[in-house]
């Protein structure tokens, strides 16, 4: 637990230093999209998660790796010097390994932004497209922001909804009514 909080507290630092950088050098759009490039690479590949999390690795020879996926990634479109020197100094501090979660900063940081608000969306069963968009409207409604739905299914809710919007949760799901009945009766 407290190594995750140490992760999150350096990918936050780096994170927000990458976005205000990107910002005030005007380069949001090109940073951006090595950022989605970088982080579509590590998500599709747990190989490439335990390279730059191997140890025995010199930092040199990571970041040569990093970069080499991220211009594959983007094609004939050359990675943005701003963000080359950033992946440099992740090297340089012995912080590659954090990537991921750096992306995942950077993003939320370019959706705020924007005025856009995630929130993840756990339901029982599988929702239709007409269900999703009826429920992104309607939290859209209630939080007075735009919403990015990120939807997955877990039928141990046995019925309802559970939703992460920020540090909130909304749930309605049957499995926890059933648990506040059931602690609501031992108490009797």
């Amino acid at each position: 637990m407290q190594n995750s909080l140490k992760i999150k507290a350096i990918a936050e630092k780096y994170g927000q230093a990458l976005y205000e950088m990107a910002a005030a050098e005007k380069k949001l759009a090109a940073v951006t999209l090595g950022v989605d490039a970088l982080r579509a690479a590590l998500e599709a590949s747990p190989e490439f998660q335990r390279f730059i999390a191997n140890k025995s690795l010199s930092n040199a020879l990571k970041q040569q790796g990093v970069v080499a996926v991220l211009e594959a990634a983007l094609g004939k479109k050359k990675p943005d010097a701003l963000l080359l020197h950033f992946l440099g100094t992740l090297g340089d501090n012995n912080r590659l390994d954090v990537l991921l979660p750096i992306t995942h900063v950077y993003d939320d940081l370019q959706l705020a932004a924007d005025g856009v608000t995630k929130a993840d969306v756990t339901s029982a069963a599988t929702l239709s497209a007409d269900q999703e968009t009826t429920l992104s409207e309607a939290l859209a409604g209630m939080l007075k922001t735009k919403i990015l739905l990120t939807v997955h299914t877990n039928e141990d809710l046995l019925g309802g909804l559970k939703v992460r919007v920020g540090s909130r949760l909304y749930d309605s799901s049957l499995s926890t009514q059933l648990q506040r009945l059931r602690t609501h009766l031992l108490t009797q």
